[in-house]
C-alpha cells in the first residue's frame, strides 16, 4: 500500500504554469494486489485558511482492510503548499504509519536555501524545483493538461524529496487508453514512468472529469504489485 502511495508522488514540478484555482478534491479509491482487496485511500483538497487561491492542504489517508490489517496499519499523508511564480512549492510534508510510528516525519521546505529539513534533524539539498511525493499528482495534471494529453517523446522530470534522499524520475504520456473502473469505461489519457526499465508507475487520468487520475499500477520486473481504482461518486 505504501508503493501506491508512493505511485502518485513520483511526478514532477519542472514546469511553470499559471497559477489558477483548484477545486476541492474528495475522492475515494480502493487498493488491490491481485485479486486481493488491500483497503481504501481517499485524497482530499482544501485551500488553506486566509490563502485566497495560492496555497492548499492535500491529505491521503489509507485504511487496510480484511487480512491486510495483520500486515499494515492505517496511513496519513499531508502536503501543504503554495503556487509561487506559477511552480507549486511544498511547504510542509507529513507522514505517519500507525503500525510503524518510528518511520513517521515531518519534512519542512526552505526553497530559498534549496533544502528541506526533517523533524529528526536529516537535510536534503536540492536544485530548482523540487516537491515531496504526495502533490506530485497536482503537477503532472497541470502538465498534462497544458499539453492537452497528447502523447509524444516529451518528458517531465522531476525531483522528489523525501526524509532520507532526493531523487529524480521522468514521466510521458504514452498514450489514450479505455480502462474499465468500478464496472465503468472510461476514455482515459495514460502516463508512465520512463527512467527505469524494472520499476514504473502507470497512471489514467480522465480528461472529461478535471484529469482526475482513476486508476494507477505499480509495476516491478515486469509484473503488477499494486492497483489503485478509484470508486463510484
Amino acid at each position: 500500500m505504501k508503493r501506491i502511495i508512493a505511485a502518485l508522488a513520483m511526478v514532477l514540478a519542472g514546469t511553470a504554469l499559471q497559477a489558477q484555482p483548484m477545486p476541492e478534491v474528495n475522492a475515494e479509491y480502493t487498493l488491490h494486489k491481485g485479486f486481493l482487496t488491500l483497503g481504501t485511500a481517499r485524497f482530499s483538497l482544501e485551500p488553506m485558511p486566509d490563502s485566497g487561491d495560492s496555497c492548499y492542504r492535500y491529505a491521503y489517508v489509507a485504511r487496510p482492510t480484511g487480512m491486510a490489517k495483520l500486515f499494515i496499519g492505517r496511513i496519513e499523508e499531508t502536503s501543504e503548499f503554495c503556487y509561487v511564480d506559477g511552480l507549486l512549492r511544498p511547504s510542509v510534508y507529513r507522514f505517519a504509519r500507525e503500525d510503524r510510528p518510528e518511520g513517521d516525519y515531518t519534512l519542512r521546505f526552505d526553497f530559498a536555501e534549496q533544502q528541506a529539513r526533517t523533524d529528526k534533524g536529516q537535510v536534503q539539498t536540492f536544485e530548482g524545483p523540487a516537491t515531496d511525493r504526495l502533490s506530485l499528482q497536482l503537477v503532472v495534471q497541470r502538465w498534462v493538461i497544458t499539453r492537452n494529453g497528447v502523447p509524444g517523446p516529451q518528458e517531465l522530470p522531476v525531483q522528489q524529496v523525501e526524509d532520507d534522499r532526493v531523487k529524480t524520475y521522468r514521466f510521458r504520456i504514452t498514450g489514450r487508453e479505455t480502462v474499465k473502473v468500478d464496472g465503468r469505461k472510461i476514455e482515459t489519457v495514460r502516463v508512465e514512468r520512463v527512467d527505469d526499465p524494472d520499476k514504473s508507475v502507470r497512471f489514467w487520468m480522465d480528461p472529461l472529469d478535471g484529469w482526475r487520475v482513476v486508476q494507477v499500477e505499480h509495476i516491478e520486473d515486469g509484473s503488477t504489485q499494486f492497483t489503485m481504482e478509484l470508486k463510484r461518486g
